[in-house]
């Protein structure tokens, strides 16, 4: 099964810059060694990755949520230095792969989760970049619960935001 997923994941990329895509960002994993796995087939391939290990410690499947905000920031600032690491040796015009922090979206993520990534993205000036809430209930959930709607808390950072279509009445 991980050999199967290992070979789409390079098919993927390799497809991406064969139509002439040169930068992409990715964010499939709550396990590290799979997203690394992920940044190092984008480097070998020659595309430009924004690579991220997902978090999320609340309100998701219980396999998919961390047990807790500090084991997650924990995981995530090891990504950053794996990540790093992988292409330390390169010249720096030759580094195409930078991690990035991943909240997967606000309602899987506690507040000290996301300010711990807060903290982390702006000690290591890395980019964020997560989903915006979709539906109305998600909308009014991050509104009841944070205060802000999920753009102005993300409008604190460095963020590049995908699946940011807002619900309408229509």
């Amino acid at each position: 099964m991980v050999l199967v997923l290992l070979f789409s994941l390079e098919l993927s990329v390799k497809s991406q810059s064969k139509y002439g895509i040169s930068g992409i960002t990715f964010s499939h994993f709550v396990v590290d060694y799979s997203s690394l796995i992920l940044a190092k087939i984008c480097q070998d391939c020659g595309l430009r990755g924004f690579v991220g290990k997902l978090s999320m410690d609340i309100s998701s499947q219980p396999s998919y949520i961390e047990k807790s905000a500090e084991q997650s920031a924990e995981a995530v600032k090891d990504f950053i230095d794996d990540c790093r690491g992988l292409v330390s040796h390169l010249p720096v015009h030759d580094r195409l792969v930078e991690p990035v922090v991943t909240p997967r979206f606000i309602p899987t993520c506690s507040a000290e989760l996301l300010s711990r990534l807060g903290d982390l993205a702006m000690e290591n000036d890395l980019w964020i970049q997560s989903h915006m809430a979709e539906s109305k209930d998600q909308v009014a959930w991050v509104k009841e619960t944070r205060g802000l709607e999920d753009m102005d808390i993300f409008l604190q950072v460095r963020n590049i935001e995908s699946s940011s279509k807002k619900p309408t009445d229509s």
